[in-house]
Parts: C-alpha cells; structure tokens; sequence
C-alpha cells in the first residue's frame, strides 16, 4: 500500500517580558499628553522562515477626553523571509502566583511583515492600580505570550506495509515488572516488597550493580533491604529503571532527584534537574541552590546561581538568603565569583 502524508511545520516559543517598576511607568505616562509606549526586546520561534517578532505596550488617550483609561498590547512581526506568516498566539498577564489574570485568546492570524495584531483595550488602568498587589508583584509586571508559527507543508510518500503497530522495548519491560515473571531480586522498601530483574538492574544502576555483587542469595532470590526511601518514591524509580518513564514527574522532581543522584540514574537525574529549573522564583531560589549543592546537579546548580545573580537584590531579602549567610559560606562564595564573572562581560562607560 502507497501512503502520501502531507505535514505542516510548526514552531513554537512561549515568551515572557517582565517590566520592572511598572508603577513609575504609569505614573509618568498619566501626566504625559502624547500616547506612551514600550517594546520588548526582538524573539523569534526559530523556525526556518527566520520570523522576529517583538510586543509592543501603550498607553492610549480617550479621543474625546484624552485621558489616559486602558493600556494596548499588540504582537509585531518584524521581519521575516516570507512576505506573511500564519500563526497561533495567545498574549496574557502572569500574578504572583504564575496565574494567568488577563488574556487574548488564542487566536489565528495572518501577520505581513511590519504588522500586528493584539488588543487596544488590554488592561484597564484604574482595574490594575486596584488589583496591583496580586498582578504588579514586587511592582513588576509580566506579560507573556505562547506563539505558534506554521511553515510550509511538506508532502512524503511511501509503503506502508501491513500490521506496523509493534510493541516497544520499553513496554515489553514495563509488563515484565509488572507480571514479576522470572524475578530473582527483591526489595524490602519499609516493609512493602517489590521484586525485579538482576540482569536490568545491574544495566541500569551503579549502585544497585554494586549492592548486588556484595549480597549473597537465598535460594534464588537476592534480597536488598532498602530503609531510606519511601515506597511510593521507589515504585516510580523502578519503572523508569524499566521504561525511562516517570508519571506526573514536576510532581516529584524533587525527590526523585534524591534518589536518582544515590543510585547513578543519570537520564532521571537529568530529567528532574530540568524540571525543577522550571519551577525557580525568587522566593525558592537559594533552597533550589542547597538542593542541586548537596546532590551534585550542575545543571541545576549552574541555572540557579545565574537566576539568583540576575536578581540579586531581590533574593537577598529573602529569608533563606539570611540563612545562607550563616551556614553555607561556600555557597555565597560561589554566587560572588559568578557575580564578578558578570561585572567583568559588562562593557565601561567612556568618561
């Protein structure tokens, strides 16, 4: 059988712009008799039609009373090298609680180099002063927007031959530990007993490799007693040690890390240093730091220490950051080489 499929590309990029004292910025546009503007700074999805594009916020006069009520926001396309571009965009303002409070829709557009699209009534001034303490957090607002970008379709044609769906590997091993079926390995998590492969385990852990060649069986079964983890925590290492998969993992991310660090999982390691990067704020971010420190993640710690140089100021009125000044010297030493490194890329001013 001949099959033509004929795919779209997408690209996508979920950009966010943070305006700091944004209060000052209304102020002095209030008093201002001409429309006042700002712009973020260019973005692009990375596509292969080389698409820029960047947000533009005013304050606009009422025609009649040319008085200033409500704040516009529009999406430009800057440039490109297609004449016009098709694309999904959705423009929103985060709280303080990553909550999205006011938003455009997602919406399709054609956009032509130079144009836009967006919203001449976005936010109404006087509802923002009142709601500022949960949208204008530490007098900053964030507005964001999630862009989807199409390309051209693209047409392939090939045979496809009968009965393709096949099982996988990793669905093969998730039934094996599953079903228990020629186990020869069991842990004792807490009391609760979970039984396993040797062959998989030495494959895939270090550690438990190491435990392994240094228990003696019983019968045939190799029984390893495990009294640092919990067993909900060690059911979900066992299946990524049989699948890669770990369900709801920014869920767990934290503890997990725990464990993938002590039992050489590299991928899980990995997979919840990603994840716990996406959740850092300036509130959380130095016992982020201890925590990628004390398990040796220099993904995360490297991410971390930058977010916590960026923002500085604002992480060291933070409680933990006191803390940090008292018992974890070291690390303060490595968030002043980093911030010193930066200093150093910042060009002088010529007197």
């Amino acid at each position: 059988m001949r099959r033509s499929y004929s795919s779209m590309q997408e690209s996508k990029i979920i950009f966010e712009w943070k305006i700091d004292q944004f209060n000052s910025f209304i102020d002095s546009s209030l008093t201002s008799q001409d429309d006042v503007k700002i712009e973020s700074m260019e973005f692009s999805t990375g596509s292969d039609i080389k698409d820029v594009w960047y947000l533009r916020l005013k304050f606009k006069n009422n025609e009649e009373t040319k008085v200033k009520e409500w704040i516009s926001v529009f999406l430009y396309l800057k440039s490109s090298n297609k004449p016009a571009v098709r694309a999904d965009y959705s423009i929103y303002v985060l709280n303080n609680k990553n909550e999205r409070k006011v938003s455009i829709k997602k919406s399709t557009r054609i956009f032509k180099v130079h144009e836009s699209w967006g919203s001449n009534k976005f936010l109404e001034i006087n509802k923002l002063l009142e709601d500022k303490n949960d949208i204008l957090s530490d007098n900053i607002l964030t507005l964001s927007v999630d862009l989807v970008v199409y390309g051209d379709y693209l047409t392939t044609t090939s045979e496809i031959p009968y009965k393709t769906m096949k099982p996988k590997i990793s669905d093969d091993f998730n039934e094996l530990l599953k079903t228990e079926m020629g186990s020869d390995v069991t842990f004792t998590v807490k009391d609760i007993k979970f039984r396993a492969h040797k062959s998989i385990l030495i494959a895939r852990s270090p550690t438990i490799a190491s435990m392994l060649s240094h228990e003696t069986s019983k019968g045939k079964q190799y029984v390893l007693n495990i009294d640092d983890v919990e067993p909900k925590v060690f059911k979900d290492v066992l299946k990524f040690i049989y699948t890669d998969i770990v369900d709801n993992l920014d869920d767990k991310a934290e503890c997990l890390l725990d464990v993938a660090n002590k039992y050489q999982l590299k991928t899980l390691k990995i997979l919840c240093e990603e994840s716990l990067c996406k959740t850092i704020t300036i509130e959380n971010a130095v016992t982020i730091m201890v925590l990628a420190n004390e398990h040796s993640a220099k993904l995360l710690m490297d991410y971390v220490v930058d977010f916590i140089v960026m923002n500085m100021e604002k992480v060291m009125n933070t409680e933990d950051y006191r803390k940090l000044e008292s018992s974890k010297p070291v690390l303060l030493s490595v968030l002043l080489k980093k911030f010193v490194d930066l200093i150093k890329t910042v060009p002088k001013s010529i007197e």
